[in-house]
């Protein structure tokens, strides 16, 4: 048996591969050692210039290699690159996480890859000629990886690099509108997104086509009705009979604690529980933030947990959740003509239309419907402390009384007064 090293080009660096072969077998891997430059490596001597800890391990790895290789030669072992990568990551004690990244041909979690190229490479990264990646621009980046684990948990599933679709990006894109942050963050954040995964590409990892797509972050428009929910559309969601559809009662009921308890999607699909809420009221810390917040709760809210004995409503997927409570507000006939902007799937972007208000429901409407509802009939800093706004700007941001109901209000006053 013949095990060697060599040196092999990438976009940014040079990498290491390990090989072993006799006769006709043949089996290379790269490993996760990266060098600067060539002359870094010794080709004769088959070992790094400058580095003894590595050299040691590159020895410790070729006597494990001709070790494992004889104890699983006798058990019908198959020897392929992943019996290849599960030797070196012990070898280089890499947590199980960090295995598919040695191996180019196996699922490469976005999260992963992130995680160790902020630890191994974000500090020789550079951002001008003679500047690095500094260390608020790393925490950036940690921030954007954890965003994602946290938008991870919300859908039940891992984005994988050579998977990523731009549907996947758009859905993150929603999940961060819908836990407020405002387009320009938005656009940074899918940025931060793109150069991670051209980083993978650059390590010769397996990576979609998203790298190189535009993606359309839509900036609001102020001059366009805004949707949200008034307490008598609220009311014929909660009326409507749905005892013969589990499924459909379930997101119902799901829904319509979102719309009274004004929780952001986040907390209200990962971090509530029934534990949070006690005599009346919901307690809870919120994950944008970190600020607890205690929310009472409203007597529509109360029915729909007294049904459940007390318990919250199954969770459910986010993608299956915004398109089932479409389906319940269609049945709860809020079908009114709203002008407003609907995802066209074929050009991947939303566009200006007329259609029915139930097509622009999506789990982002619970807590503009809350504070919107709200407005007027409690102080704005009742409004403010209660759902956890940190400012009174992004409060009024997510009020979306329509000009004309202010219009209808001042009317009202005035006919009252005369």
């Amino acid at each position: 048996m013949n095990i060697k090293y060599t040196l092999s080009a990438t976009k940014n660096s040079w990498r290491i591969s390990v090989r072993m072969y006799y006769g006709k077998f043949d089996l290379s891997l790269m490993l996760p050692i990266f060098l600067e430059k060539e002359s870094d490596w010794d080709v004769e001597l088959q070992q790094l210039a400058d580095s003894s800890i590595l050299n040691q391990k590159l020895l410790e790895l070729k006597s494990a290699i001709l070790k494992q290789y004889n104890q699983d030669f006798t058990q019908g072992i198959i020897f392929n690159k992943n019996w290849l990568s599960n030797v070196v990551s012990d070898v280089f004690n890499r947590p199980s996480g960090e295995k598919n990244l040695i191996n180019n041909n196996t699922d490469v979690y976005f999260t992963d890859f992130g995680k160790l190229w902020i630890e191994r490479f974000a500090d020789k990264w550079k951002v001008g000629p003679k500047k690095f990646m500094t260390k608020v621009q790393k925490s950036q980046y940690a921030k954007l990886i954890q965003q994602v684990c946290e938008f991870e948990k919300v859908i039940g599933s891992k984005w994988i690099l050579k998977d990523l679709s731009v549907d996947n990006v758009y859905e993150f894109v929603n999940y961060l509108e819908e836990n407020e942050y405002n387009s320009s963050s938005i656009e940074r954040a899918i940025g931060r997104v793109k150069f991670v995964l051209n980083r993978a590409y650059d390590h010769d990892i397996k990576v979609s086509k998203v790298r190189n797509q535009r993606i359309y972050i839509e900036k609001e428009d102020s001059e366009l009705e805004s949707v949200y929910l008034n307490e008598a559309e609220i009311q014929s969601i909660f009326d409507l009979n749905l005892e013969n559809d589990y499924e459909l009662d379930n997101i119902r009921d799901n829904f319509v604690l979102s719309l009274w308890f004004g929780l952001r999607i986040g907390d209200f699909m990962t971090n509530l529980k029934t534990d949070n809420i006690k005599d009346g009221f919901i307690s809870i810390k919120t994950q944008k933030t970190g600020s607890f917040v205690k929310i009472p709760v409203h007597p529509m809210a109360k029915s729909v947990l007294d049904k459940r004995f007390g318990n919250l409503p199954g969770k459910v997927n986010i993608s299956v959740y915004n398109e089932k409570i479409k389906t319940i507000c269609m049945l709860a006939k809020i079908d009114n003509q709203v002008y407003g902007k609907l995802w066209n799937s074929d050009k991947k972007r939303k566009e200006l239309t007329y259609a029915p208000k139930y097509k622009f429901i999506s789990s982002h409407v619970a807590r503009k419907s809350l504070t919107t509802n709200l407005s007027g009939k409690v102080s704005d800093e009742v409004i403010q402390k209660t759902l956890g706004w940190t400012d009174d700007k992004m409060q009024k941001h997510y009020n979306k009384t329509s000009k004309t109901e202010y219009a209808n209000q001042l009317q009202n006053y005035w006919t009252k007064s005369n």
